[in-house]
C-alpha cells in the first residue's frame, strides 16, 4: 500500500522536485521562496536541510537537476 506524505516546509510554490540518482529516498526541491531544499523520506521533518537559500536576493527558483554522474554537483536557475 503506498502512503502519501505532505510536508510544507517552502515559504512558495515548488517548481522542480529531483530524485537522487543513487538513492531513491533522497529529493531535492527547488522553490520560488528561493531555496533549494534536501527531504530524506527516511527521516523526520526537523532532519529537513535548505541546501541554498536566495530568499534575501528574491530570487524565485524555477529550475533544479542534479547530475546523474557526480550527484553532489546540483544546478538552480530563477528569476529575480
Amino acid at each position: 500500500r503506498r502512503r502519501t506524505v505532505v510536508w510544507r516546509t517552502h515559504g512558495d510554490r515548488v517548481k522542480r522536485i529531483d530524485v537522487h540518482p543513487d538513492h531513491p529516498n533522497v529529493f531535492l526541491t527547488a522553490a520560488e521562496d528561493g531555496t533549494i531544499r534536501e527531504f530524506d523520506t527516511r527521516q523526520t521533518l526537523e532532519e529537513r536541510r535548505i541546501l541554498a537559500d536566495w530568499s534575501d536576493q528574491q530570487i524565485a527558483l524555477n529550475a533544479l537537476a542534479i547530475c546523474p554522474l557526480r550527484p553532489w554537483y546540483v544546478a538552480a536557475g530563477g528569476t529575480g
